[in-house]
């Protein structure tokens, strides 16, 4: 695209990315909708939490003594 042309994307079958993205974009202009975005968000970020400390516990370093460091 020319500069000054904004432009998002999302995957193929990335539907649910691009209706977040459609929510964000217009939650900025609604208060009521951008409560709702945040507290999806804020769901998102608690299940990936949740895996990754499932994966600390059940993943490959769940024998490791070492500490997790993030990568592997």
């Amino acid at each position: 695209m020319p500069p000054g042309v904004p432009v998002a994307t999302v995957a193929i079958n990335g539907a649910r990315s691009g209706g977040i993205l459609g929510a964000q974009i217009l939650a900025t202009a609604d208060p009521a909708s951008a409560q709702q975005v945040r507290a999806l968000e804020a769901g998102m970020e608690r299940m990936v939490l949740d895996k990754v400390d499932n994966w600390k516990g059940n993943g490959p370093c769940a024998t490791d003594s070492r500490p997790f460091s993030g990568s592997v």
